[in-house]
Order: structure tokens, then C-alpha cells, then sequence
């Protein structure tokens, strides 16, 4: 078995604190991995150059812009901003971030007037699930 499939086995077994336990890379991975064990076709952007974007997924005519933040604290208005301008750059239908952790009041009020999808560690925690 290779080690990509193992990997995706173990991941897709993860709870939310083994999340916690990911660098941003590896997290980027999990959802992936995720995403693919969904349905969806995923393409993992550049790691540079990436215009505030991690993820393009895929179904139906559905394409969505993913912003992944693995990290210790709760996530700002950047978050929002990067993948609402890397969204219209990858030319998606929809935008979203991810994140272990929980959004600040103004990311959260800047999601719902740029129609951006946020998922906290509750969201994810039950998306996992």
C-alpha cells in the first residue's frame, strides 16, 4: 500500500485534536484527502503564489475557493479577505475557510457581506464526524 493511501486512511480516521496537532501543510492535506473521500475533485494550489487560496474544490458546477488555517488562535479578517481576492483570481462559484480554531467578530461580519463560507472547530468537528 502507498504511503499517500495510508496516509489518507489514518487522516481520515482523525478527530479534532489530532487536527491540532497538524502544521498548515498537512492540514491543507487532510482536507484534501477529505474533501476526495466526499465526492469532490480537489487541486491543491501553489504553495506560494497562491492568491490567499489552499484548495479548489470541485462538484458539479460547484467550484469553491478554500482558505486552510491550522493554527493556535482564532482567525482574523485577513483570512476572509485572501480567499475572497483569490477567489475571484481562481474564478470560483464560492469561497470558504476552514479552521481548527474560531473566527474574530469582524471576519465573521466581512464573511457574511462577501458571502464567504466559514467553518470553525465545531463546523469541522462535526464535518469530520
Amino acid at each position: 500500500m502507498g504511503i499517500r493511501i495510508r496516509r489518507k486512511k489514518q487522516w481520515l480516521r482523525s478527530d479534532i485534536h489530532d487536527i491540532d496537532l497538524m502544521n498548515g501543510i498537512e492540514f491543507e492535506n487532510y482536507l484534501a484527502d477529505f474533501f476526495e473521500s466526499k465526492g469532490y475533485s480537489v487541486t491543491l494550489t501553489p504553495r506560494s503564489g497562491d492568491y490567499g487560496v489552499d484548495l479548489i474544490l470541485r462538484k458539479g458546477r460547484k467550484k469553491t475557493a478554500v482558505q486552510a488555517k491550522c493554527y493556535g488562535g482564532n482567525i482574523g479578517v485577513d483570512a476572509v479577505q485572501q480567499v475572497i481576492s483569490g477567489s475571484i483570481h481562481w474564478r470560483t462559484t464560492n469561497a470558504m475557510v476552514i479552521t481548527n480554531r474560531y473566527f474574530t467578530p469582524n471576519a465573521k461580519k466581512l464573511a457574511k457581506s462577501g458571502m464567504v463560507e466559514l467553518i470553525d472547530r465545531d463546523g469541522l468537528s462535526k464535518l469530520i464526524n
